[in-house]
């Protein structure tokens, strides 16, 4: 499966938003590349997240369980990557000062 870190932030925003023409302008997507963005990861996962009409967005079963995950993939990631952050400025502390 190759789900990236965008398709999570994609899910979620659009999950919250309820409208996908929001979403796209608020991510500055266009409506068709976000579509098209929201179908491949359905499609990857093999089950719809998204119930679709004119009044909106809203998530299915399936939908709901995998916003849980994105959200918490997603706080992870940043975690992850505000630890990185602080290593490399420990090392370049280091550096600066050697």
């Amino acid at each position: 499966m190759d789900i990236d870190s965008m398709d999570l932030y994609c899910f979620v925003k659009v999950a919250y938003q309820k409208s996908i023409t929001r979403t796209a302008h608020h991510l500055h997507l266009t409506q068709p590349a976000l579509t098209s963005r929201l179908q491949k990861l359905e499609a990857k996962l093999g089950v719809q997240l998204l119930l679709r009409s004119s009044k909106g967005i809203k998530l299915t079963e399936e939908g709901s369980l995998f916003l849980k995950h994105a959200i918490r993939i997603l706080k992870e990631l940043n975690a992850i990557e505000t630890e990185l952050n602080k290593l490399q400025e420990g090392y370049n502390t280091i550096k600066s000062n050697h």
